[in-house]
């Protein structure tokens, strides 16, 4: 049985994509959000190649819509090295409702994430960006655990980066629509 992805209505409507993403950027995001690869924790393990493969793109056209969605819009960090991905405003519209399945994605990240810059650059966006419901909240605090954990993060560098949380693209999506 095929998973269901949320996709959110307003992404066609919503004035930064319509007047600055190119066709190829919107293919992209919505590829990333709603491929089979993707896991409810937001980070997963996609080559590149894979993408163009499925997205019938040649390589140049890929990597010029990866750089314009991680370096101009700020919506995903891709490493090359692990070949994950971040989709860094996923838990917006991502997560529509939580309980132990949901919880039980985001303890041992250990294992589940390569590249553990990834996993705080989700942390440090997702801060914020996502309301205050209960089960983003329990997300958060698994998230920081396995962060401080890792000695990824500490009271100073999380101040430090939340000021460069400015510089991030404000969320494409208000609240979660669904």
């Amino acid at each position: 049985m095929a998973l269901n992805r949320p996709v959110p209505t307003d992404f066609w409507i919503n004035p930064k994509v319509n007047e600055e993403y190119s066709s190829d950027d919107k293919l992209l995001y919505i590829y990333l959000i709603t491929n089979e690869h993707l896991q409810q924790l937001g980070i997963y393990k996609i080559s590149k190649k894979i993408i163009a493969i499925e997205l019938n793109m040649d390589f140049k056209r890929l990597e010029k819509a990866f750089d314009n969605l991680e370096n101009k819009f700020k919506v995903i960090k891709y490493s090359d090295k692990t070949n994950e991905i971040a989709i860094l405003d996923y838990y917006s519209f991502g997560i529509l409702k939580g309980g132990k399945p949901v919880e039980n994605c985001f303890d041992n990240l250990g294992k589940k994430v390569s590249d553990f810059n990834l996993l705080k650059e989700m942390y440090l966006y997702s801060k914020s960006i996502i309301d205050e419901r209960e089960i983003y909240s329990k997300i958060m605090t698994k998230l920081e655990s396995q962060l401080r954990s890792l000695k990824m993060l500490d009271d100073e560098e999380e101040k430090k980066e939340e000021k460069r949380q400015d510089n991030y693209m404000q969320p494409m999506y208000d609240e979660n629509p669904f």
